[in-house]
């Protein structure tokens, strides 16, 4: 049995992969993507292509990429953080898409407990924005589209 948490049964064979929330005792979060499944490509003696091989992830046992929940969860015991997966993707693009969304809607650079700290562990928005944006200004708020 795994530790992840979904509001329905579902055939992990039928899907790519999905997104989850893990959320720490003291409320801290962590927005991740997982695939079900990896596929490697292997040389063949005597072929010009080489052959597909797909196997089953370590989705099971996964605690996410973040090396700074991952210490809190050794230090803190597993059995401690909820892991939600909040939802379920087809295809390689749609769940790379909705990773960044959820990422995106949760604010996870930016957002905070109410006592100051960090709400998230994620450090990047996928793995190419890996800055903490400035809160956006007065003026800023005021020329938005509402």
């Amino acid at each position: 049995m795994h530790h992840w948490v979904f509001h329905k049964a579902f055939n992990a064979d039928e899907w790519f992969g999905f997104c989850y929330l893990i959320t720490s005792p003291c409320g801290r979060m962590y927005i991740g993507k997982k695939q079900f499944r990896h596929t490697t490509r292997k040389k063949v003696k005597g072929r010009k292509n080489r052959k597909h091989i797909t196997k089953q992830s370590d989705w099971m046992t996964y605690t996410g990429s973040s090396k700074e929940l991952c210490a809190a969860i050794a230090s803190q015991g597993i059995e401690n953080f909820r892991f939600d997966i909040i939802s379920l993707h087809e295809t390689k693009g749609s769940l790379t898409y909705a990773e960044v969304v959820w990422q995106l809607t949760f604010d996870v650079l930016r957002a905070t407990l109410p006592d100051g700290r960090r709400a998230f562990y994620n450090k990047a928005i996928t793995t190419n924005i890996r800055f903490i944006p400035p809160k956006p200004t007065d003026r800023e708020r005021e020329h938005r589209i509402s």
